[in-house]
């Protein structure tokens, strides 16, 4: 696909293919839509990765969405490797099939500075800690970042820390969903 910029600011895009590729290697700004895993086609069901950069629009609200709709074999991810940026607000969720395990989820690797409010929608699994970028697993390591340090946070879902190192994290976290520190 090449160099290509998205700019969603209404509805919905969805990658039909599940490699780092899907969306090019241009950045992705969300500005009021959304972007999702998943379609009925034959190979864009499954694990993913994807390494753009995601880029937030201030004073928008914007979402990133498990659309798959086979839970396949085991539990399945969205490697994020790329870094979320901007001061827009950010949701994850979890309207299809598969993300069924808190250690794995949405996967944060890339290096979060955005300052918008996250928010982590019910049934939706998000993990912070990864293997670095480039690599098609699901590993625990000591890449990732919730979100830049004054993103408030609201969890009602599952958030994971799974980093191996040594972490700080100084959002303020609240909401009604759950929180662990380390794989099960």
């Amino acid at each position: 696909m090449g160099s290509v910029n998205w700019r969603v600011e209404a509805g919905l895009i969805r990658a039909i293919w599940n490699q780092a590729s899907a969306w090019g290697t241009g950045t992705i700004t969300l500005a009021g839509g959304g972007i999702a895993t998943g379609t009925s086609f034959s190979g864009s069901v499954g694990d993913w990765t994807w390494n753009n950069s995601i880029s937030l629009a201030a004073g928008t609200s914007s979402f990133i969405d498990n659309q798959n709709n086979a839970a396949g074999s085991g539990p399945r991810w969205l490697k994020l490797e790329g870094v979320i940026s901007g001061s827009g607000n950010l949701e994850f969720r979890d309207t299809g099939a598969g993300f069924s395990s808190q250690n794995t989820g949405f996967l944060l690797t890339g290096t979060n500075n955005f300052t918008g409010t996250l928010t982590i929608a019910a049934n939706a699994e998000v993990r912070v800690g990864g293997a670095i970028a480039g690599t098609f697993d699901d590993f625990a390591g000591n890449n990732g970042k919730l979100a830049g340090d004054t993103a408030a946070v609201t969890n009602n879902g599952w958030l994971t820390f799974a980093r191996l190192d040594s972490h700080t994290v100084a959002n303020v976290i609240q909401g009604t969903g759950k929180v662990q520190v380390g794989l099960t």
